[in-house]
């Protein structure tokens, strides 16, 4: 019988929920999220904050950072591709499976979708839990509104651009950069480059 609990319902057939973590460590945290971490046969996690992952593994039955996984391959769509297929892999063990990734579970997390979508042909229950992206936290650091006249089209040249300097230093091994060197501002408030994160 699945456990039943205000913040966290399982349905009685597979389940694959997908949570984000947020942006600031554990204060982005929802309580929603928390509950199906607990409740979860096993957690996933790919975080880039040490903190993050240590309340992970101390709140969850079992865990495993896909960490290794991510930067086992030159290509991310490599990455990309052996983390959804091992999500997939971890849903014909377990009942309830919980994955969490960095900021927001949809936002610009391919390895999310991939999974979401392979999992709903296989007929699991999906479940998403949305969390504060790092667009979420850039609106409120800038004070703006997106919705603005021009704003729109220079968060899509940034969010371009910071793709074009990532894939180049993937590319080239010799070239290391650290995830935060990823982040890309502009001139000024109303030229905002997309922050990039996994």
């Amino acid at each position: 019988m699945p456990e039943k609990h205000f913040f966290c319902r399982w349905s009685e057939m597979k389940n694959l929920c997908i949570i984000g973590s947020g942006i600031k460590s554990i204060a982005h945290f929802s309580v929603e999220a928390c509950k199906f971490i607990e409740n979860s046969d096993i957690v996933l996690y790919l975080v880039n904050e040490p903190l993050c992952a240590q309340y992970i593994e101390k709140i969850s039955k079992k865990s495993f950072d896909l960490t290794s996984v991510y930067y086992s391959f030159g290509k991310r769509e490599d990455s990309y591709n052996a983390i959804s297929e091992l999500i997939l892999d971890y849903t014909e063990i377990y009942q309830n499976v919980c994955v969490v990734f960095y900021g927001h579970p949809l936002f610009c997390v391919a390895s999310a979708q991939k999974s979401i979508n392979e999992a709903r042909v296989k007929n699991i229950n999906v479940i998403s839990c949305p969390a504060i992206s790092t667009f979420d936290c850039l609106i409120s650091d800038l004070n703006i509104d997106p919705t603005e006249n021009g704003i729109r089209m220079a968060l899509n040249f940034g969010h371009t651009l910071g793709h074009a300097i990532e894939s180049y230093f993937l590319e080239n091994e010799n070239k290391k950069t650290l995830h935060f060197c990823k982040v890309l501002c502009s001139l000024n408030k109303w030229n905002v480059a997309a922050v990039f994160f996994v």
